[in-house]
């Protein structure tokens, strides 16, 4: 039997996540030897095929991994921006054309106009 290539690798431990991690330290072992032989130095996963799709799952498979000598990165959603990048184009897009505004105002949002609740004007 031939040694698995990275593909093959990762999609045994898709395979070991999706059954509640069965088998997982041999394939992340047969992982480890499949990138050492390709020359890669990180495995990189596709965060929609993983059981927990969120910020804490990531980096609990980044730790374990981690522990077991495997660098691990996601592969960002197409069209996914950071999350600094999307709020800071959010608050600008709030901003009426042709206005000038700071960054601080474009915080604070349209209900900085209004002054502080429950405050009424005489």
């Amino acid at each position: 039997m031939s040694e698995p290539t990275v593909a093959e690798a990762t999609d045994s431990i898709y395979a070991s996540l999706r059954v509640n991690n069965a088998d997982i330290d041999a394939h992340i072992a047969a992982l480890k030897a499949a990138l050492a032989r390709e020359g890669i130095e990180q495995a990189v996963f596709d965060p929609t095929r993983l059981a927990q799709n969120n910020r804490s799952g990531r980096k609990l498979m980044q730790a374990y991994f981690r522990q077991r000598g495997v660098s691990v990165s996601f592969r960002p959603r197409r069209g996914a921006r950071c999350g600094a990048t999307a709020r800071r184009q959010s608050l600008w897009s709030k901003i009426p054309q042709g206005v000038q505004a700071s960054p601080l105002l474009a915080s604070v949002g349209r209900h900085a106009a209004s002054g502080p609740a429950g405050r009424q004007s005489t």
